[in-house]
């Protein structure tokens, strides 16, 4: 009897040991050391970005061992945030411009670019006003509501694939083109300062009869308001392409992190994920698995159709140049100042204003 309460007391201590060794085992084990990462997007991805950050996480974790946080920089700090996720490659080329030591566009498939968007028309249930392609735009008796091409570079993408339109459709070379535009911008009896200004007014106000928008913003409104509305995809429409960039990551001592951040997006996860949040995602195989969204069959315009943004900027939208002369002398010229922020991407809710920001 004794041998055998010897032997209990023995096994005893061993369990004990061990639960105690387990103990202070885990009580060492440290937690992964957290780094962080600001981010500047002048364009609405949030959805997008909210679910790209939990899997860049989730393999920055696997590949360093680190915990990764991301942070979202205001407009106004892009003197300090890391990196660009979204902007239009105006809007980018002024920011790297701004940066003193640092900034640089990636050597990023597609110049930088992992994802696009394109032009369309929202319009309420029903399509009551028949829109079907950019000259229904231009018939009398229907409300447009959108930007204004010279405070929104997104805006000035719809003007361009309305352009395009009609050089395509309409003989008698830039007379004709001008005319047709500002033939639409007369039903533009007011112009808003960015895209999700002009959202609001349509989805909120219930002003205007079809919204000139992205696809990527014009999904988001139909999943949050069901049966409200219908997308009318243009026979032809443009690209629109956001772009990446390192802003200060380098001088931020966050290089590393910055690159692998960014080239990460054209992982296959993340381009997927594009593709579920409603973008057209760069890489062609995983493009074709969102047909169901996207007419792949459309004809878009490229940025390069018109000789490239600079050359663009000054024939279209510099001041008094095509643009002026449209909407200066086809309407009264009334321009709605306020923002509601272009840089989040529900489709209507008040925010910090914002100028020229592309809401992609």
């Amino acid at each position: 009897m004794v041998f055998i309460m010897n032997r209990f007391v023995k096994i005893l201590a061993v369990i004990l040991t061990l639960a105690l060794l387990c103990s202070l085992f885990a009580s060492c084990k440290k937690e992964p050391v957290a780094v962080s990462l600001s981010s500047l997007s002048l364009g609405s991805a949030d959805s997008f970005y909210e679910e790209y950050n939990k899997s860049f996480a989730a393999y920055w974790l696997n590949l360093k061992g680190e915990k990764f946080v991301a942070q979202q920089a205001d407009d106004y700090q892009s003197n300090t945030a890391d990196v660009l996720t979204l902007a239009l490659e105006p809007d980018a080329d002024k920011l790297l411009k701004s940066i003193t030591d640092g900034g640089a566009a990636l050597e990023l498939p597609n110049k930088g670019v992992p994802f696009t968007t394109t032009a369309v028309f929202l319009v309420r249930s029903g399509n009551p006003k028949k829109i079907s392609d950019w000259d229904s735009l231009a018939k009398a008796g229907r409300e447009l509501i959108t930007a204004n091409p010279k405070s929104s570079s997104e805006a000035r993408c719809f003007f361009l694939a309305a352009w395009g339109y009609a050089e395509k459709n309409y003989s008698g070379g830039e007379i004709k083109s001008t005319e047709f535009l500002k033939a639409i911008y007369v039903n533009a009896a007011v112009l808003y300062a960015d895209s999700r200004s002009a959202a609001f007014a349509f989805i909120n106000e219930q002003r205007g009869d079809v919204l000139l928008t992205t696809e990527s913003a014009a999904y988001l409104a139909l999943k949050e308001h069901p049966d409200e509305y219908e997308i009318v995809v243009p026979s032809m429409s443009i690209a629109i392409q956001p772009q990446v960039a390192i802003l200060n990551a380098k001088s931020n001592g966050k290089e590393e992190l910055a690159k692998a951040y960014l080239e990460y997006l054209y992982s296959t996860e993340a381009q997927q994920l594009a593709g579920l949040n409603y973008y057209r995602p760069y890489n062609p195989e995983i493009l074709a698995l969102f047909d169901q969204y996207f007419d792949l069959n459309m004809p878009l315009l490229d940025i390069s159709d018109f000789g490239g943004w600079a050359q663009a900027e000054e024939k279209f939208f510099a001041d008094g140049r095509i643009f002026d002369e449209i909407y200066m002398v086809g309407t009264d010229a009334n321009t709605d100042t306020s923002s509601t922020d272009e840089t989040s991407d529900a489709p209507a809710s008040s925010e910090t204003p914002v100028t020229s920001e592309p809401e992609t």
